[in-house]
């Protein structure tokens, strides 16, 4: 066997036994363990031994399940723009919307709507100055490509010119 190689089969025997007597033990804690045994291996080396035994991976603690959830939640809520703890705008009452003054508004259409109102064809422009309580939408029927109108899509598209 290599002289650089711990893994002696004495050593593969204590890390099966620590492995399966004291599933509790993190990976570190074995290695401790099995250091003041007198084999020099690490955590790293415990893991991947462990692996290519096939030994069943450790379940992690449970402060550890709890931050992942957390962090699941966190990644979903905002791949659909919402924060936890905040409700979808399809639970919010209508009434407790503010309504703009139609004077207040950037561009003067009788096809301006909320967010909450667009059907799937309708473009997705937003229409109000930045800083409202409400935003309202271009509403207008899309091109057929992505989220807006043929109008808005050449603003949002604009090709650059002249490279």
């Amino acid at each position: 066997m290599n002289q650089y190689n711990p893994w002696t089969p004495e050593a593969v025997a204590e890390l099966r036994r620590l492995h399966a007597v004291f599933p509790e033990l993190s990976f570190t804690e074995i290695a401790e363990q099995m250091n003041a045994a007198g084999h020099k291996v690490g955590r790293n080396g415990c893991i991947g031994k462990a692996h290519r035994l096939f030994l069943k991976p450790r379940d992690p603690p449970p402060e550890i399940r709890l931050w992942r959830a957390r962090k699941a939640i966190a990644a979903r809520q905002a791949k659909r723009g919402t924060k936890i703890g905040t409700p979808p705008m399809s639970r919010i009452p209508r009434e407790a919307i503010p309504m703009v003054p139609v004077e207040t508004r950037r561009e003067r259409s009788d096809r301006s709507g909320l967010l909450i109102d667009l059907d799937m064809d309708q473009c997705r422009w937003p229409v109000e100055e930045i800083g409202h309580a409400t935003y309202l939408y271009c509403t207008s029927d899309k091109d057929g490509f992505g989220s807006y109108c043929r109008k808005h899509r050449r603003i949002a598209h604009n090709p650059v010119r002249g490279r």
